[in-house]
């Protein structure tokens, strides 16, 4: 806005503008000093004219004071005008320091604030619309760019009330000092989400812009790590003592230099970290070490610039290693592999492998069914038993020719079958007998092998009489590479 300063004409003298802070004074464009400063204006000008700017709401009085000199010795006079102020402020943590204060101000629109995807952080957005007292007026919030990439809450949790874009606060209706962004999906490119805050008050606008980053951070298995990943946690496993590794992906990928890791419980894991270049699928390299104290309550964490907020959790569970001894015994002739090394590549995943205590070859008559299938209808998986199984506890695989299927009571037709029962040794002693049977013609034939040794060894291992497995959970069998075994698999081969 702007003052004009004379009814008639100049007169010579000393003219002295004060103005309080909330508001700027210029006069050709120099800024006045607030508390008092001298201008000389031009003699016999009919007018001149302050410029008004509002620095911050609230009530304002700008005075203009005259003493005279020369001809106009004596004559002493003042004059004011009250001004109303006032103003909207949408503000965001841009300097990454952990609080919105003015400091952001200058950084909102160039630097920006950060929203995380999900809804384990979501980010404040302090908003103001000081009218000076003033009872009319309308203020809007609206999404000029990347609306799609957020949601806008009433709360810091995901439970709390959603407001949609855009957002009109009518005279009369309360508005939050303080709403919250969630982020929905990652910023394709930097500050792509711009959000405008519109006052309206008596026909004129007064407008207050941010821009975000919402960004995604992604823990993933490292192609080299030494032990397992499970997703859904995600949960990365590791043994007491030993290292392993995952990889994270930023997106935007900007702002991956940005990132610290840290673990929560360094007696049970420790991690470092290091860009990687020229990697499109992940930027960072996580290398994880665990403790001598197994246990799953060590999280690492990731966090960018100093915000407190966590963009994302990796937890990890730590074990000793899990030896599971296992006799082969190739049946009628069978010459395939003893798959060890297969077996053990995808059991390590829950820290844990077998150990080869030995191969004999046994033969057996499965004639009493169809010729050459091993029958349940028949008995004759006991007829495998009896040549000799290790009554220890330990695992027996029982090798099956190509030809040869697996036929159930139920008629079903497998490949793969696992036994554990209670039977009564010679000393009238009882006991469970646990033994495993895989036809060469299985495939992929390691994952079949480590299907049904993971199913006897989580029999033996519940010391009950069903065994302590779902099907759907800890299924392997499969061909898809992609398989893995998951948190609880690992938890139960633990034990």
């Amino acid at each position: 806005m702007s003052k004009k300063i004379f009814k008639y004409v100049a007169m010579p003298g000393i003219y002295t503008v004060t103005a309080p802070t909330n508001i700027a004074v210029r006069y050709n464009g120099v800024v006045l000093t607030s508390g008092g400063e001298t201008v000389s204006f031009p003699q016999s000008q009919s007018q001149e004219t302050l410029e008004v700017q509002v620095a911050a709401p609230g009530a304002a009085a700008l005075t203009v004071s005259f003493t005279g000199t020369g001809v106009a010795e004596g004559y002493n006079c003042s004059t004011y005008v009250n001004i109303r102020t006032w103003g909207v402020d949408i503000g965001v943590d841009a300097d990454y320091d952990g609080d919105c204060d003015a400091q952001d101000d200058p950084l909102e629109e160039t630097q920006g604030g950060l929203a995380a995807v999900g809804a384990s952080a979501l980010t404040p957005l302090d908003i103001a619309f000081s009218t000076a007292g003033l009872s009319s007026g309308t203020l809007t919030l609206e999404a000029l760019s990347g609306g799609d990439k957020i949601r806008v809450r009433t709360g810091n949790t995901t439970n709390s009330a959603a407001i949609s874009l855009p957002k009109t606060w009518a005279a009369g209706e309360t508005i939050p000092s303080r709403i919250w962004m969630q982020g929905l999906s990652h910023s394709d490119t930097p500050r792509d989400v711009s959000l405008r805050l519109t006052g309206s008050l008596q026909g004129t606008t007064c407008e207050d812009i941010v821009s975000l980053t919402v960004v995604q951070v992604e823990f993933a298995e490292d192609p080299d790590q030494n032990y397992g990943f499970d997703p859904s946690g995600p949960w990365i496993s590791a043994e007491t003592t030993h290292s392993t590794t995952a990889r994270v992906k930023v997106m935007p990928s900007d702002l991956a230099q940005h990132f610290t890791f840290a673990s929560s419980d360094s007696t049970r894991a420790t991690c470092s970290y290091a860009l990687l270049s020229g990697n499109q699928d992940a930027q960072i390299l996580l290398s994880i070490m665990a403790g001598s104290q197994p246990g799953d309550t060590a999280a690492i964490t990731a966090r960018a610039f100093n915000l407190p907020t966590s963009f994302a959790t990796l937890r990890v569970a730590v074990y000793p290693k899990k030896i599971i001894p296992c006799y082969f015994h190739r049946v009628n002739g069978y010459s395939g592999d003893i798959p060890v090394s297969g077996v053990n590549e995808l059991l390590k995943q829950a820290v844990a492998e077998i150990e080869n205590m030995g191969v004999d070859l046994v033969f057996v008559d499965f004639s009493a069914g169809y010729a050459n299938d091993l029958d349940e209808e028949y008995n004759e998986q006991y007829n495998l038993a009896n040549t000799g199984i290790n009554v220890s506890g330990d695992n027996d695989v029982f090798l099956l020719p190509d030809n040869v299927r697996i036929r159930t009571i139920d008629r079903e037709v497998r490949l793969g079958w696992h036994i554990s029962e209670k039977v009564k040794f010679s000393n009238n002693q009882e006991g469970y007998v646990h033994f495993s049977m895989i036809s060469g013609a299985a495939y992929p034939f390691e994952r079949y092998v480590a299907h049904e040794i993971l199913h006897q060894w989580l029999f033996v291992s519940s010391n009950v009489g069903n065994p302590v497995h779902s099907l759907d959970v800890d299924n392997i069998m499969y061909p898809d590479p992609g398989k893995r075994l998951t948190k609880e698999n690992w938890d139960n081969l633990s034990r």
